[in-house]
């Protein structure tokens, strides 16, 4: 509905009015998507500033969108029309989640349609193919119902006919096969103790590692394959701490089990996020996060921005990207298990999983730590990210976190297990596993260039309009 509106008021200004509707739009939709920014960078500065950032993005795409509209070219078939500015959008996404400093995925379209009809597409095209087929039924929609004495009924209700066809005929799309065997996971969610009276940072550390311990050994049944632990497990470095590393080994020698855990590496200058298998003393693998959040986990240009706004200093020591794929190996009973691991945030960026699912991966584990973000719906919008990993490759999907939401998605889509905000839990379920990758996994590269070029394509028509149209004023002025 939100696209229908959109649309329908860009094509009723001229160019710059457009570009400012889109500016006030995707401000708006920011602010009120990740408002919890806000809540993390204890900031609140920083929400309108980052809805600026991301609205310029969706300036630039209102402006070829009702350029497409104000097209001669594309205004001789309006389902040109609605195929060029359903292009123009995926577009923008694809550019607005890679610049600047590696892009935000949040808010891309295709993750809201979890439930829709057109999830089916996520198997064969990724999040662009779902997005570019919201946007087009979507698009079809608004034309049936534009006023307009050119719009013929007979082309009103042929696209209505369209989108509930296409509708129809996504919907009966296979999304997965059964599984290969299964494996038994234990998944702790340990929740964090709200102590304000303490600034110590080695203590709160500990004290969540304390917390995950405790609900870990509540569990009676101990008989699984793997303990699955969150980003953040010890954020003291369990390779160095022997405080930290005793917590780990407690609840080792409770499963008897391989653990995921994460923890940090620290040097005087720099640090790392990692996910790791931890297998009676011995770590057996180990992934470093490839895409820290800029302003979160680091600070780009540090010296001239610590300068100029002294918050960012409260980010401490910079966090860089390690250079291995998102994954981890596991050894259980005469078998490797292959793990893909992408870190948090990386969730949403669709290559970083891609790239570990084509590895071989057999299953997804999204280890991830939402404790500063309060009682806010980032846990949830991030587990939606997760549900559509799920689906477009085909995978078993776990998050797990340490405040919530956790929970477990099968390849399918239906959600098998699901946590609460902010309240221990610990459970043990059942791990279908899946070797084979989807057409969405291993070709996510080229469906990316595909639509940046059709982009490309589309913003060309429209200079070469604009040209033919400046020549021909020019030679009649001669």
């Amino acid at each position: 509905i939100i696209i229908i509106l959109f649309v329908n008021v860009l094509r009723k200004d001229g160019m710059i009015l457009a570009g400012v509707k889109g500016l006030l739009f995707g401000w708006i939709f920011c602010v009120a998507l990740m408002y919890w920014v806000g809540i993390s960078s204890q900031t609140w500065i920083s929400v309108p500033l980052l809805g600026l950032v991301e609205g310029f993005f969706y300036a630039i795409v209102a402006v070829i969108i009702h350029q497409v509209y104000r097209s001669p070219f594309f205004e001789e078939h309006f389902l040109w029309r609605i195929t060029a500015a359903s292009v123009v959008w995926v577009g923008g996404e694809i550019v607005r989640s890679t610049v600047p400093l590696g892009g935000l995925s949040w808010g891309i379209i295709a993750f809201s349609q979890n439930s829709s009809p057109l999830i089916r597409l996520a198997p064969w095209g990724s999040t662009w193919l779902v997005a570019f087929f919201t946007i087009y039924v979507a698009l079809l929609v608004e034309y049936a119902c534009s006023r307009g004495t050119h719009y013929y009924l007979s082309s009103r209700f042929f696209s209505l006919f369209l989108a509930s066809l296409l509708t129809l005929i996504i919907s009966f799309l296979p999304m997965y096969r059964h599984s290969e065997g299964s494996i038994r996971a234990a998944f702790i969610q340990g929740s964090i103790a709200h102590d304000e009276e303490s600034n110590d940072w080695t203590y709160r550390s500990l004290d969540v590692t304390t917390n995950i311990e405790h609900v870990a050994l509540s569990l009676q049944d101990t008989d699984v394959d793997i303990v699955v632990l969150p980003e953040s497990t010890s954020d003291i470095d369990i390779r160095t701490n022997d405080e930290a590393r005793k917590h780990i080994e407690n609840i080792y020698n409770h499963f008897h089990a391989p653990i995921l855990l994460g923890t940090q590496s620290f040097s005087k200058e720099h640090r790392t996020n990692d996910y790791l298998v931890w297998n009676n003393g011995v770590i057996s693998d180990v992934y470093s996060k490839k895409h820290p959040v800029p302003f979160g986990e680091y600070v780009p240009y540090e010296e001239k921005l610590t300068s100029w706004f002294p918050v960012l200093k409260n980010v401490g020591i910079n966090m860089v990207s390690g250079n291995k794929d998102a994954y981890v190996d596991i050894r259980l009973h005469e078998r490797n298990l292959r793990v893909a691991t992408p870190i948090c945030f990386e969730v949403g960026y669709g290559d970083i999983v891609a790239d570990a699912v084509t590895k071989n991966a057999d299953l997804i584990i999204v280890p991830t730590n939402n404790a500063s973000f309060g009682y806010s719906f980032e846990s949830e919008q991030q587990f939606d990210m997760s549900h559509f990993r799920a689906i477009e490759h085909g995978k078993t999907t776990l998050q797990i976190s340490t405040v919530g939401v956790s929970g477990v998605i099968a390849a399918g889509g239906q959600v098998m297990e699901k946590t609460k905000l902010w309240e221990p839990d610990a459970r043990i379920v059942e791990l279908p596993l899946h070797t084979y990758t989807t057409f969405a996994t291993t070709h996510y590269s080229y469906v990316t260039i595909f639509f940046l070029v059709c982009t490309g394509g589309v913003i060309l028509v429209l200079l070469t309009e604009k040209f033919v149209r400046a020549m021909r004023r020019w030679r009649k002025k001669k």
